[in-house]
């Protein structure tokens, strides 16, 4: 299961997922395997800190809105549970 962890009832969701014995990882600014750090506003998009599993890095998102920021971590953490590196 992936959850935003910074979600209003994450807590709810992650306490539903461990009962169930699923594999739980968290995405967002509180997230735990997918955190997203910083972002810093620019003309055409936003420089994005993130820390993927404990590896701190840099991307360029040509997209505008924190919103954006979830999306693209949701992403990468949906393509790493279906086994991307």
């Amino acid at each position: 299961a992936l959850i935003n962890a910074d979600m209003e009832h994450a807590e709810y969701y992650m306490d539903l997922c461990r009962k169930r014995g699923l594999t739980l990882w968290t995405y967002g600014k509180s997230g735990k395997e997918f955190q997203i750090i910083s972002s810093k506003l620019l003309n055409r998009g936003q420089e994005v800190t993130l820390s993927l599993f404990g590896t701190k890095t840099n991307v360029y998102i040509p997209l505008i809105g924190s919103f954006q920021c979830d999306n693209i971590v949701c992403a990468i953490g949906l393509a790493c549970a279906a086994g991307y590196k």
